[in-house]
């Protein structure tokens, strides 16, 4: 396997469709790596790989693959199967999957990572503007788009790399974050897990693997999140709507269609927040973005 980029100058992606590896490949992009890419299906997300000047065939061919290229990186929904992958491996180039380079990608970086069943995408939205408001000019990757990046992710030049650390298949085993946000642990993605007890093995697997000097941010009121921090040896810090937290909100409530509330910090009040998301869970994202933000200062 790839243990690190620097001899690596072409990358063909397989599967550069999807939302997180197109993200990758817009980044690699950008750091002058030679990049193509291949997908089943036009898209959206390939009209816009193409605006950036990347090579992207549809569908795929095992002709889209030479010994030109270094590295492929593939979609962990593409099949063994798959023609172009077939083609690489006759012609042994390395085959590597998007997590394990994103993984590549976050070395040497100060990695803050959003792990969870609900709230991924938009807690790490919420961390992404909150550092990139207060001028710390991080690299995201996002699991949508959003209107402040004019896309899903962006290229910074502080070592500050906010991403979504995705459970599926375990793939944010390939990540050590500096700090790990876990929103919330509810059994999910079925197809691969064989139980609630083997999906929460792989959330303790994740915060085990976390830098002693690293922080774990939980939902002080999610049980399975509680269990996790037993497990961590590092500093955690909680966040809750109903206390017994370091970060709680107090006095919700809702005016004008926006949602109104205190956040306050072992006994004192920091701030009065509005926020113009519905539902209470959002108010629990904001506390684990704050406290993000409050740590990297």
């Amino acid at each position: 396997m790839v243990k690190d980029l620097s001899k690596v100058q072409r990358i063909h992606f397989v599967g550069i469709g999807g939302i997180g590896i197109s993200a990758v490949a817009g980044i690699a992009n950008s750091k002058k790596f030679l990049i193509s890419g291949s997908d089943a299906i036009l898209s959206e997300i390939i009209n816009d790989l193409r605006q950036q000047q990347i090579l992207v065939q549809v569908p795929h061919d095992a002709k889209n693959i030479s010994e030109e290229i270094d590295l492929i990186v593939c979609s962990v929904a593409v099949p063994f199967d798959n023609p172009e992958i077939q083609k690489a491996n006759e012609l042994k180039i390395p085959i590597i999957t998007y997590p394990e380079f994103l993984g590549l990608l976050l070395s040497n970086h100060f990695g803050i990572g959003v792990s969870g069943t609900d709230g991924k995408t938009t807690t790490t939205a919420m961390i992404a503007k909150l550092l990139i408001d207060g001028d710390k000019d991080p690299t995201v990757v996002l699991g949508a788009k959003a209107n402040f990046l004019n896309n899903n992710w962006r290229v910074g030049q502080q070592p500050y790399f906010i991403f979504e650390s995705d459970e599926y298949r375990r793939a944010f085993l390939n990540y050590h974050p500096q700090i790990a946000v876990i929103t919330n642990i509810n059994l999910d993605h079925l197809d691969y897990y064989k139980d609630e007890t083997d999906y929460l093995k792989a959330f303790v697997e994740y915060v085990e693997m976390i830098p002693q000097d690293g922080l774990l941010v939980i939902n002080a009121e999610d049980e399975n999140c509680q269990y996790l921090a037993e497990h961590f040896k590092g500093r955690v810090m909680s966040f809750a709507l109903a206390g017994g937290a370091d970060y709680v909100a107090k006095n919700i409530r809702i005016e004008n269609q926006k949602q109104l509330f205190e956040v306050w910090h072992e006994g004192e009040l920091l701030d009065e927040f509005i926020l113009a998301l519905p539902g209470k869970h959002n108010v629990a994202n904001v506390l684990a973005a704050l406290i993000v933000a409050l740590e990297v200062g």
